[in-house]
């Protein structure tokens, strides 16, 4: 499916957003030579349909308008500033990666990235504990479906 999100062939970042009462939805994105910012709402201030959101109301005029500015531009990579550093987390601990756990690569301010790395025995345990919240979980589950249905 397409997403109005997504400009072919360029890098984009892209934010949505939606008040909860519905009377804003925004969508905002860049690349390193534009920036498009787009806001629908009621000019009375009064709500909108509930069907209204960042990404069917203001996505779509985002979308048309960035691929318009971008239609005969070469792609262009984000560079991060010199003071960011990409290091790998484990995605369960939070703490720098070790073998076999998951991770996932994260954004740092020099300096104030994790120190420690996460161990394998915490990760087996982490993943254990879950293993078993899990079961309990699908336990109560399908005890209260044997309830309702004797």
């Amino acid at each position: 499916s397409r997403s109005y999100l997504n400009i072919p062939n360029h890098q984009v970042a892209v934010k949505t957003g939606t008040t909860n009462d519905k009377r804003d939805n925004w969508t905002i994105g860049y690349t390193p030579g534009f920036l498009t910012a787009v806001w629908v709402g009621n000019n009375d201030n009064t709500p909108m349909s509930q069907v209204v959101s960042g990404i069917t109301g203001a996505s779509p005029i985002w979308n048309k308008i960035m691929t318009l500015l971008l239609q005969d531009q070469p792609d262009q990579t984000f560079t991060p500033p010199g003071n960011i550093v990409k290091i790998n987390i484990c995605t369960l601990t939070g703490q720098l990666a070790c073998d076999n756990c998951p991770a996932k690569a994260e954004y740092f301010i020099s300096g104030t990235e994790p120190k420690q790395h996460c161990s394998p025995e915490q990760i087996k345990t982490m993943l254990e504990d879950k293993a078993k919240k899990d079961q309990e979980e699908r336990d109560k589950i399908l005890t209260g479906a044997t309830t309702l249905n004797p």
